[in-house]
């Protein structure tokens, strides 16, 4: 039986070889934490066999991506890799019935953090903040989870927090480190190293429960934040044209990559918490992420202007 299974699996291997290559489209800017799983995976799918081309389609709440994905699709395989369902919230539109989640890769928290020096230095005087005194904190727009989850602490705290747009992470870790910003709101693995060497403070994680790095971390929930459980959840989409055996290869290649504690590191080492088993996202998955985003804005009446 294993004997047949293989040779099934080469079989649609060589197949899928014989294709154009594969499409991974970005919807966001180069260096992101996106960005760098994308590389992860080409890097992984190339060792498959497989070749894989990275693009960058930054803008209009991951619109021009799904647009450009299904552009390529008339005449050869793309794949889009998304970190939340929230540009898709936002945007009823852009639930397009015509794609559908291909790849579960994992999921990493946010954590809230201040510079050391800063005029903010614990949870409790964040609380205590005199709200004629805005706190300031940086977001790459009002579709991120960053500012999703600075409006959720907004509406249940009621504290003066101003957004200030930024086009990307590294120019927010820039003023962040130099306390021209108050609070960062920011992906666990954009700000490890600065929390390593104390340049930062971490004050509460968007998990659902204590992170075993940062056993003293509370999370927001503990904090009495509700629906303080916010995760980038990184997604491999897929068109529903692309060929099956295409998509087989990159759901076994990918779970097997995810599955094995070596070849899954560099995926941890970007915060990633890796689900165990199949990578195959169930049934409907896709469509209920986007729903739980919306509740999540209508819960905390939540204004988005994008």
């Amino acid at each position: 039986m294993k004997k047949i299974m293989a040779l099934m699996l080469l079989m649609i291997a060589s197949t899928v070889m014989a294709n154009d290559t594969i499409r991974l489209i970005v919807p966001f800017t180069a260096g992101g934490p996106v960005d760098r799983i994308a590389r992860l995976i080409q890097k992984d799918m190339q060792t498959a066999g497989r070749k894989v081309v990275v693009e960058h389609k930054p803008g209009g709440n991951g619109e021009i991506a799904l647009n450009h994905m299904l552009q390529l699709g008339r005449t050869e395989s793309a794949y889009m890799l998304v970190g939340s369902a929230l540009g898709f919230a936002i945007k009823p539109h852009l639930n397009n019935s015509s794609i559908d989640a291909v790849v579960d890769i994992g999921r990493t928290p946010l954590m809230i953090t201040v510079p050391r020096g800063g005029r903010i230095s614990s949870w409790q005087q964040f609380l205590s903040n005199n709200n004629n005194d805005p706190i300031t904190f940086g977001s790459a727009g009002q579709t991120s989870l960053s500012f999703l989850t600075s409006e959720i602490i907004k509406a249940q705290t009621q504290k003066n927090l101003i957004n200030v747009p930024y086009p990307g992470g590294p120019k927010i870790l820039i003023d962040l480190l130099t306390a021209r910003l108050d609070l960062g709101i920011s992906n666990l693995s954009d700000v490890t190293s600065f929390i390593e060497t104390q340049q930062l403070t971490p004050l509460a994680v968007t998990s659902e429960r204590r992170l075993p790095n940062y056993p003293t971390v509370p999370t927001l929930t503990e904090l009495g934040i509700k629906d303080g459980i916010v995760n980038s959840h990184m997604i491999l989409l897929g068109l529903a044209t692309n060929p099956q055996a295409e998509i087989a290869v990159l759901q076994s290649t990918l779970t097997a990559v995810l599955n094995n504690p070596i070849s899954a590191a560099p995926y941890v080492n970007e915060g990633l918490t890796v689900s165990t088993g199949t990578k195959v996202p169930a049934p409907g998955w896709w469509q209920r992420e986007i729903q739980r985003f919306r509740d999540q804005i209508a819960r905390n009446k939540i204004t988005i202007n994008e």
